[in-house]
């Protein structure tokens, strides 16, 4: 039975677009029946996005990926249109990347599954066979207008470049930015739970652009919901996570080991002021114990065959350190 490209759970029944729960549809696009997409391949949208960036227009997201804004009215999918709730993302890099879209959108789900604040997102097929990701922006309100929102590399005032993303920033001092900003302690265990999230996800690119407040009119400050969040280490093979944990102390744990395990993400949570049983019952609970489904989740994917065993085993490596 196909599993559904939103929440890739089996779709039974006669539902009103073949492959997705007309629920799930209609809470990622706003309608049951998927927009005409016969006119839409990878390469086009490639096209588009390069020749909207050489002349300038705003018809794509900044970024390294080629993003674009996107809205379904009046069933048409529009692209590059002015208060567009949705971005796309085509499969820009098959070579390189191989199957990157069902790659975001199965790790968006576990990242749900654990408990954490994630957007709608889908994958929606295109004429040539390829998949488009399809996320809801969570950066709208009702009427379309902006919400403000800054990434930490603003946050922090660093100046904007690829090694600083990386190299500028602790996950502690990190962490700390969050927790100045929002007001309260709850945001720095947030922050914790996702940290932790990424490393058993396999997220070799949780970087400071990748951490971002957003500061409704009307609400406190607050970490956005998570985006971006992709299981790198199938690609390159690199076990580690992309910013140095701790500020200036050396990790216990780590020194001892060679890798990450529970006791330097706890290490992290006395420096942040932050429960270490919060974070050890958010592990235990929210993340091992959660495996089985997990397991169902890859298996259910859109990933490619041979992607889908070395996804498993990397989590299944990072779940053993996290039980240590």
């Amino acid at each position: 039975m196909m599993a559904c490209r939103v929440c890739l759970k089996p779709v039974g029944g006669k539902p009103k677009t073949e492959g997705f729960h007309d629920a799930c549809l209609r809470r990622l696009l706003g309608t049951a029946v998927l927009p005409p997409l016969e006119q839409i391949t990878r390469q086009s949208l490639l096209k588009q996005g390069r020749e909207r960036m050489r002349s300038g227009k705003r018809f794509s997201i900044s970024g390294v990926q080629i993003k674009f804004t996107a809205k379904v009215n009046k069933g048409e999918l529009l692209l590059g249109e002015q208060g567009g709730d949705l971005i796309l993302k085509p499969d820009a890099k098959p070579d390189e990347f191989p199957g990157l879209p069902a790659n975001e959108h199965v790790s968006m789900l576990i990242a749900k599954h654990m408990g954490l604040e994630v957007p709608a997102c889908g994958l929606l097929p295109l004429a040539d066979g390829s998949l488009l990701y399809v996320i809801r922006r969570f950066d709208r309100n009702k009427d379309g207008t902006a919400v403000h929102q800054e990434d930490l590399m603003q946050a922090l005032s660093i100046a904007n470049t690829t090694d600083a993303k990386y190299e500028a920033c602790s996950y502690e001092r990190a962490g700390n930015a969050v927790r100045t900003a929002c007001g309260r302690g709850q945001a720095a265990v947030e922050f914790m739970k996702r940290l932790v999230a990424m490393f058993a996800i396999g997220n070799g690119d949780y970087h400071l652009k990748n951490i971002s407040l957003i500061r409704p009119m009307d609400k406190p400050v607050s970490l956005t919901p998570l985006y971006d969040v992709v299981n790198t280490q199938v690609y390159d093979d690199v076990h580690r996570l992309a910013m140095d944990v701790m500020e200036e102390d050396e990790l216990e744990a780590f020194s001892i080991h060679g890798f990450e395990t529970r006791a330097d993400f706890l290490q992290l949570a006395r420096a942040l002021g932050v429960s270490e049983k919060a974070v050890s019952n958010f592990i235990d609970r929210k993340v091992l114990n959660q495996l089985p489904d997990i397991q169902q989740l890859i298996s259910n994917s859109y990933l490619d065959r041979s992607l889908k065993p070395q996804y498993l085993e990397i989590i299944e490596q990072h779940f053993r350190c996290l039980a240590m």
